[in-house]
C-alpha cells in the first residue's frame, strides 16, 4: 500500500485514490465541502497562523488555541466484505444497537472483493473509547489512528 513512493510514475487513478485514503488526504466534494474546517481535516500544517488578515483567521486561531475541535478525519476499514457501498445513511454508531452517532462516512474505496476502506469524520470524544464502530447496516468497521497533521499529535 505504501510502495507508491518509488513507483509514483506508474500510479493509475485507483492507486492514487487508495494512496490518498491511506494518508487521510481529504478530497473536494467529499471532505472539503464547507462543513469541515481545515483543522478537523488534518490540514493544520498548511495554515499560516502567523500571517495576518485573511478570511477565517480569527476563527482558525480560536479553534487552535482553545483546542475545541469536535471531530477529526480518520481512515476506516470494513471488517465485513459484504459492506453495502450504496447505502444512503453513512452514519457511524458506537455499537450495533445504534445508540449514539459517533460520526459519518465521507469516502468509500473498495480494494477488490476482500477489503473496503474510506475516510470518515469521527467525533473526538469517541476516539478515546476504542476503534471499533458500526454503520447503519450493522457492518463493523475499525478506525485507524490519526496520521494527519502534527497539530493532533
Amino acid at each position: 500500500e505504501y510502495a507508491f513512493y518509488n513507483n509514483h510514475k506508474n500510479m493509475n487513478n485507483n492507486d492514487l485514490q487508495l494512496w490518498k485514503i491511506n494518508q487521510a488526504i481529504p478530497s473536494l466534494d467529499n471532505e472539503i465541502n464547507g462543513k469541515n474546517n481545515p483543522l478537523e481535516l488534518g490540514l493544520a500544517d498548511l495554515i499560516d497562523f502567523n500571517k495576518g488578515c485573511y478570511l477565517g483567521q480569527e476563527t482558525m486561531s480560536k479553534i487552535r488555541n482553545v483546542s475545541s475541535l469536535k471531530q477529526e478525519i480518520r481512515v476506516w476499514t470494513a471488517k465485513d466484505s459484504l459492506f453495502n457501498l450504496e447505502f444512503d445513511n453513512k452514519t457511524i454508531y458506537n455499537n450495533y444497537k445504534k445508540e449514539k452517532s459517533v460520526g459519518y462516512i465521507t469516502s468509500i474505496y473498495k480494494l477488490g472483493s476482500q477489503k473496503i476502506k474510506g475516510l470518515a469524520m469521527i467525533k473526538r470524544k469517541y476516539l478515546e473509547t476504542g476503534n471499533t464502530f458500526y454503520t447503519d447496516n450493522y457492518c463493523q468497521i475499525s478506525i485507524d489512528k490519526s496520521i494527519g497533521s502534527t497539530f493532533f499529535k
